[in-house]
């Protein structure tokens, strides 16, 4: 799934005088504005340490209509690595970060003149590359004889997963023949990066999607040619998930959205997330199942998360519905899927009543103009474009938007979505630079509402992250730019 939602989320902390040497008597108090940034390594642990910024740059763009673009350009200084100042009033701010493949450029516009960043990333800390050729021998003791299940290899740190072969049945070791790691997918995307001993190395098993065993490797330094032993134990499934949800009321929340969109599909999942506190799932499958629309409301299965305990990996239930539809601009000539999305995630509880709480856009606009039709063309802008949306419910703690790129996948097969400016702020409604729409480029652009997740808010405080959090969004018409 392509979801494309930004992993930088922003936070915002009160004023310091102080950080940009300023004398209170003698000047403005609301000049002097910050940007800072923290990475969240998410893996078998969690680890937060200051983001390098040096060799970057962050502008702030401050709206002036004598400027011919329509916004004045002010380049902030840097006193640390991790922090860029400026001495104007508060503006929105746009920058970049270490993302792979490449950097994406970012503006957060919030209304606090310090504004602190989180940049959360699926790793470990320090990754180094990692040999794609290295050999890895898996030799498992099962607890009982093999009955036909599922078998993996997981990390967590490195994030790669691979599909073990079966023994035969009635077999009581799993002995793979040898491969290597390049062998294994990469959960992030990234090219595989070296196991290291704050890796965690799990073999699993599932029947369907139900976790029944669990063998942990012992934590080792990848050397080229490693071998990977454990004893599988039982997973039991001591506990219940017990929800409720309501998939008419899905079903007819998308039938608003513009261009309409089909192919509903609806799922939950139980994860045993490391980064359970920062609001992320990714972690080991406990159970998972689709939902259709003639199914029965209440959901009531039992699981079991053999880390909790142990590892403080919690488990994490995300309710994931979906809408598509899809496209082929004319001058490209290749199919493109857009999305709307509704999920949201939570620690179970007893009787938790699924609601979907974050208002889905339901449609976007640039200036005046509805994106509610694919095709349309816009001619290249010269001065700065507003971008807004409609959004319901209207009530959201905070608002991103995505310009994203159509370009073609490896296999010129179809076309990706590619996000190319990404913004956050308080408001369903944000100032884009014109340089991000390049003429004979086709884009759609991804509004985004975010319901609760970040209890420091009200203080100016978004670093904090929690369960539970709800996400909506919806791709808006695809549009051409012309020159």
């Amino acid at each position: 799934m392509r979801s494309g939602v930004a992993a930088a989320i922003v936070a915002v902390i009160p004023a310091c005088a102080q950080v940009f040497g300023l004398d209170e008597t003698a000047k403005d108090p609301e000049i002097g504005v910050s940007l800072s940034m923290v990475r969240r390594s998410i893996g078998a642990t969690v680890v937060t340490a200051p983001e390098d910024l040096s060799g970057r740059v962050a502008t702030y763009l401050v709206p002036d209509e004598a400027d011919p673009t329509g916004l004045a350009r002010v380049v902030a200084d840097q006193p640390a690595a991790d922090m860029w100042v400026a001495d104007i009033k508060r503006a929105p701010v746009q920058f970049d970060l270490p993302d792979f493949p490449e950097p994406v450029a970012r503006q957060l516009d919030f209304p606090s003149q310090a504004i602190v960043g989180l940049h959360s990333v699926l790793e470990h800390p320090n990754p180094t590359p990692g040999d794609p050729e290295a050999l890895l021998t898996v030799s498992v003791t099962l607890d009982a004889p093999y009955a036909g299940e599922g078998l993996q290899l997981f990390t967590l740190g490195s994030w790669n997963v691979r599909g073990l072969e079966a023994p035969p049945l009635g077999e009581l070791t799993v002995a793979p023949a040898p491969f290597t790691f390049g062998s294994m997918a990469s959960l992030t995307g990234r090219p595989h990066e070296a196991l290291t001993t704050d890796d965690a190395v799990l073999a699993l098993r599932h029947v369907g999607n139900v976790l029944t065993g669990v063998a942990e490797i012992p934590a080792f330094a990848q050397t080229g040619n490693d071998t990977l032993t454990g004893t599988m134990v039982p997973v039991a499934a001591d506990q219940l998930l017990d929800v409720v949800v309501d998939q008419a009321e899905v079903a007819t929340r998308y039938t608003a959205v513009r261009p309409a969109m089909g192919n509903l599909g609806m799922q939950w999942a139980l994860h045993a997330a490391p980064g359970h506190a920062s609001g992320e799932d990714r972690g080991p499958v406990l159970h998972a199942a689709g939902v259709g629309l003639v199914d029965p409301p209440g959901i009531q299965v039992s699981y079991g998360n053999p880390f909790a305990a142990a590892k403080d990996w919690r488990t994490v239930l995300t309710w994931f519905t979906q809408e598509t539809r899809s496209f082929t601009p004319a001058a490209q000539g290749l199919p493109v899927t857009l999305f709307a999305q509704m999920f949201e995630k939570h620690e179970p509880s007893p009787a938790l009543a699924l609601k979907l709480p974050a208002g889905l856009p339901e449609l976007i606009s640039i200036g005046d103009l509805p994106l509610s039709i694919d095709g349309l063309a816009i001619p290249a802008p010269a001065r700065a474009v507003t971008a807004s949306f409609v959004v319901s419910p209207a009530a959201n703690t905070l608002y991103q938007l995505q310009v994203m790129d159509l370009v073609p996948n490896a296999a010129e097969t179809a076309l990706e979505l590619k996000v190319v400016y990404s913004t956050a702020g308080g408001a369903p409604r944000f100032t884009l630079p014109p340089e991000v729409f390049v003429p004979g480029h086709s884009y759609t652009l991804r509004a985004i509402s975010v319901a609760g997740g970040h209890p420091g808010l009200a203080d100016g405080d978004l670093s904090q992250r929690q369960l539970p959090v709800a996400v909506a969004f919806m791709d808006s018409g695809v549009f051409t730019v012309t020159p």
